[in-house]
């Protein structure tokens, strides 16, 4: 691969010739999700600048002397799309399903507008290339960065378990049942940055479970806890796509099992030793040979 280093006049990176990029949010009036965004976001970032590449950080807007990397896409107008520089990159993070038909046409849009469309799970990828080709998909790992490890650890935390994310029936359920059991569990929604991270760093282990019946791992919410040795319980049913490594730095559970494999966490006291396998998990993730493969093919270069 070609290597992306810093030029005399901070643009030249090696034989490449790459205009600085702009990390554009997506930010609709009113709308505070659009924070789920920022731990990707300056992972990207940190690593970009350390292979000499000039990075800023945008909410709504779009440089044309640029490459343009967009998060939330899909929240903008349709007819948009097609006004977008024909290097402009499209950051997918949602999960892609057959049930999903709107979600899917969406992000096939920015495809068929001549855009790139990166992403960070090879089902979602596999699943578009049948729709629209592979030659503008390109896979971005997610993975460790020390600016990122940054949650403190608390000695004695006050609660037992965190979620955060929304809730339906069946996350419902099992929190009720968690709750029912004796553990403190602390619910959040909307909430993000710092504030957020407080709660991580009183919390003895963090749930991860699935909103819907879903094959697919939620790797864009827990990389981040992985970074700083949290301890994660996730669901992982038969069918779960996860890569193999991600799957040995966790606490695994099916569904069904969730309630007693966090009794039995919490209780066991094993939450107390960092969860050391999970950072080192994510510092073996090469990170930036997937955003260079991605800048290459940006630039039309073999």
């Amino acid at each position: 691969m070609h290597r992306f280093d810093e030029g005399r006049d901070g643009q030249g990176r090696g034989d490449l010739k790459l205009k600085p990029v702009c990390f554009s949010i997506i930010v609709p009036d009113g709308y505070t999700h659009s924070f789920a965004f920022k731990e990707i976001v300056e992972l990207m970032m940190y690593v970009m600048q350390e292979h000499g590449i000039p990075c800023v950080l945008r909410n709504n807007d779009i440089l044309p002397t640029h490459i343009n990397i967009i998060f939330g896409a899909h929240m903008l107008d349709p007819f948009f799309t097609y006004q977008l520089p024909p290097d402009t990159i499209v950051f997918n993070t949602e999960q892609l399903t057959k049930e999903d038909n709107k979600m899917v046409d969406t992000v096939c849009s920015f495809a068929e507008a001549g855009l790139h469309v990166w992403d960070y799970s090879d089902a979602n990828l596999e699943f578009l290339a049948q729709k629209v080709g592979p030659g503008s998909l390109s896979r971005i790992v997610l993975g460790y960065h020390r600016l990122l490890d940054r949650i403190p650890v608390v000695d004695e935390p006050e609660i037992d378990l965190l979620f955060y994310g929304s809730i339906n029936s069946r996350r419902e359920k099992v929190l009720n049942e968690l709750e029912g059991s004796g553990l403190n569990v602390c619910r959040l929604f909307d909430v993000y940055g710092e504030s957020r991270d407080e709660c991580i760093a009183n919390s003895k282990a963090v749930l991860n479970f699935h909103y819907f019946e879903s094959k697919i791992f939620e790797i864009v919410r827990v990389f981040y806890l992985l970074c700083n040795g949290k301890t994660v319980i996730a669901e992982i049913g038969e069918d779960t796509v996860v890569d193999p490594d991600v799957v040995g730095s966790l606490v695994p559970s099916s569904y069904d099992n969730l309630i007693e494999t966090a009794v039995n966490l919490i209780q066991s006291g094993s939450w107390r030793s960092p969860n050391e396998s999970g950072r080192e998990v994510m510092r073996q993730r090469d990170v930036w040979g997937s955003i260079e493969a991605g800048l290459t093919k940006v630039l039309g270069q073999p």
